[in-house]
């Protein structure tokens, strides 16, 4: 897919709140504290792409919409795309 980063004032830091756990066991999800935002451009779907990274490690957190949904909508615009031309 071709995907074409944005041009945003600079990298994105968020710091998220760790979540409070009131007397039970600690998350069995990971928690990240900081997490680095990516804002892309997908051409073949024509759609801006947000991709979450872990600071720390650089691992994918997130991303919205996921690959494969991204997939799912660029086949179905192709398929699709013969039924919407315009003719004259």
């Amino acid at each position: 897919m071709d995907v074409t980063p944005l041009r945003i004032a600079g990298k994105m830091q968020v710091t998220l709140p760790k979540p409070q756990v009131a007397g039970g066991p600690a998350p069995a999800a990971p928690v990240f504290d900081t997490v680095n935002i990516n804002f892309s451009y997908d051409k073949s779907i024509k759609q801006v792409v947000v991709t979450l990274y872990d600071a720390h490690t650089g691992e994918v957190v997130r991303e919205i919409p996921a690959e494969k949904i991204r997939h799912f909508i660029a086949c179905m615009m192709e398929m699709l795309a013969p039924q919407f031309e315009a003719r004259v």
